[in-house]
């Protein structure tokens, strides 16, 4: 597990943002069957550009919390291995 690595898509965070349930969404057996999760830029960008101030103002400790866990991959970045 500890050299397993996953690139996760802004599917997955929306649905770890929308579960009452957080030990629920597909995102928490990610992290627990990984040894990293990585987001691109990209779904990075998707994630606060899509969301309203209201989503700010409930989530953005979580999102930062969870931000902590998850490196992002700049498409700069050298492909993961």
């Amino acid at each position: 597990m500890a050299d397993k690595k996953l690139m996760v898509d802004t599917s997955l965070l929306i649905d770890y943002f929308r579960k009452t349930d957080k030990n629920n969404a597909r995102l928490v057996t990610h992290f627990k069957n990984y040894g990293q999760l990585y987001i691109s830029s990209i779904t990075e960008f998707e994630v606060l550009n899509g969301a309203k101030q209201s989503h700010f103002d409930f989530g953005m400790a979580c999102y930062q919390d969870l931000m902590f866990l998850i490196l992002i991959a700049t498409l700069h970045d050298k492909p993961l291995q």
